[in-house]
């Protein structure tokens, strides 16, 4: 069980609340609490992606950026973080490794990038919360894409809600076959 944590912010996910079960909060398998706290009203928790152990120490704080929606720790022991319409892969040494940016998606439209994993294969499947199609891009509720930063399949649609968090049921991947091509005729 994990200490009793509490914030400044009193807002609906804000306040003092058991971690795991936290707005933003996954247990690692060291048994550590990432937390991210992405409350703009107060300058101590805004951008903050804090690791805490079981009596809610701080171990490591990742580099503040706006609006951390989720953060995962990988198997190589690198984390994954969603903030500020990017995705960034950190080193357990605090460097970021990988990131994906709107810049590296230009036909996706991106709403708030929130939960994130990473496959066997490499990939990453993103969840863009509160897209919509545009005239020059996509709503892409849901997309994998590539360490190359290639998108390799989206679920788009106005029939699809918000796309907070997903879980897959199974990660039987394989790296796309040859002669495939994604979105914009991109080659994965």
């Amino acid at each position: 069980m994990f200490a009793q944590m509490t914030t400044a912010y009193s807002g609906v996910h804000g306040g003092s609340r058991t971690i795991p079960g936290r707005f933003g909060a996954r247990a690692s398998q060291t048994g550590q609490a990432l937390l991210s706290e992405s409350h703009r009203e107060h300058v101590s928790a805004a951008g903050a992606v804090r690791e805490y152990d079981r009596e809610g120490r701080v171990l490591r704080e990742f580099p503040a950026r706006p609006t951390p929606v989720a953060a995962v720790r990988l198997e190589n022991g690198n984390t994954l973080i969603t903030a500020d319409g990017a995705v960034a892969e950190y080193a357990p040494d605090g460097l970021a490794v990988w990131e994906l940016t709107r810049n590296d998606i230009p036909d996706v439209q991106i709403g708030a990038l929130a939960g994130v994993t990473r496959l066997r294969n490499g990939n990453t499947i993103v969840c863009n919360w509160d897209t919509r199609d545009t005239d020059e891009r996509v709503g892409a509720h849901l997309f994998e894409v590539t360490e190359d930063k290639l998108v390799v399949w989206m679920v788009t649609g106005t029939h699809v809600g918000r796309v907070a968090q997903c879980r897959l049921l199974s990660d039987n991947t394989t790296k796309p076959r040859p002669g495939w091509t994604g979105p914009s005729g991109q080659r994965p």
